[in-house]
C-alpha cells in the first residue's frame, strides 16, 4: 500500500524496532507533547486566533528533515510511521476523539510529504530542501487538522488555520539558520555565503561543498 511515491507500508514491518533512529522518535514524541499541552494556552497578542502550539509544531519538520539529511528518506518514513503511533496515542489523552484523529492524519500525512519533497530536492543549495518542503507540508499539515477537527463545528477555523500557517511559516525561516549550523558546523558562514552565489551545476553542490569535501546527503533509499 502507497500514501506516498516510493512509501509502502511493508518498509515499516520489516524493520526491527532496534533498528529505528529513536532519538528523532522521541524528539517529534517531545513536540508533539509540548504542543498538545501548549494548545490550551491562547497566544497573548492574538488570542481569538492562535495558541502557543503554533510555535511548537513546526519544530517536528525540522526533527524530519535532519532524519532525512543524515539518514535519507527511507529511515525518515519509518522514523514518521512510528512517531504517528506515539502522536495518536499522546492525542488521545491529551484530548478528544476527533482532535486526536485529526492530530494524528496530519502528523503522518505532513510528514510523509515533507520526507518526499526533501528527498526530491536533495542535492541542491542546502537551504532549499528544508524551506520548500516545509512551506508546502506545513499547508498540507494545517488543512488536514483543521478541517479533520473543526469542520462543520460552526467555529472559525478557516481564520485559525490561516494564522496558524503564517505562524508556521515564520518559524521555518526562523529555524533554517539553526539547520545550517548542525550541518555545517563552523563552516556555517562560510557555506551560507557560498550558497547564495549558487550552486555547483555539474553536481548540484555548493562551491563550498565540493571545495572543502563537506559531507554530502546520504542517497535516496
Amino acid at each position: 500500500m502507497r500514501f506516498f511515491p516510493g512509501f509502502r507500508l511493508r518498509q515499516f514491518s520489516a524493520l526491527r524496532l532496534s533498528d529505528l533512529k529513536w532519538s528523532y522518535v522521541l524528539a517529534h514524541a517531545l513536540v508533539i507533547a509540548i504542543a498538545n499541552v501548549t494548545v490550551r494556552y491562547p497566544f497573548p497578542w492574538a488570542p481569538e486566533a492562535l495558541t502557543w502550539a503554533a510555535f511548537v509544531a513546526p519544530l517536528a519538520f525540522f526533527v524530519t528533515d535532519l532524519c532525512n539529511r543524515y539518514h535519507g528518506v527511507g529511515m525518515t518514513r519509518r522514523v514518521v510511521v512510528a512517531s504517528f503511533v506515539i502522536a495518536v496515542v499522546i492525542s488521545w489523552f491529551a484530548a478528544d476523539a476527533r482532535i486526536a484523529l485529526a492530530s494524528g492524519s496530519a502528523f503522518l500525512c505532513g510528514q510523509l510529504l515533507d520526507a518526499a519533497i526533501f528527498n526530491r530536492l536533495r542535492g541542491r543549495v542546502w537551504w532549499l530542501a528544508p524551506t520548500v518542503s516545509g512551506v508546502l507540508a506545513s499547508m498540507l499539515d494545517g488543512l488536514l487538522f483543521f478541517l479533520l477537527a473543526f469542520a462543520g463545528s460552526g467555529l472559525p477555523w478557516v481564520n485559525w488555520a490561516l494564522a496558524d500557517y503564517g505562524i508556521k511559516l515564520a518559524m521555518i525561516f526562523m529555524i533554517l539558520p539553526l539547520y545550517g549550523v548542525i550541518i555545517f558546523g563552523g563552516n556555517f558562514k562560510r557555506n551560507l555565503r557560498d550558497s547564495l552565489g549558487g550552486t555547483d551545476a555539474g553536481s548540484g553542490a555548493t562551491p563550498a561543498q565540493t571545495s572543502a569535501g563537506h559531507r554530502s546527503d546520504p542517497p535516496s533509499r
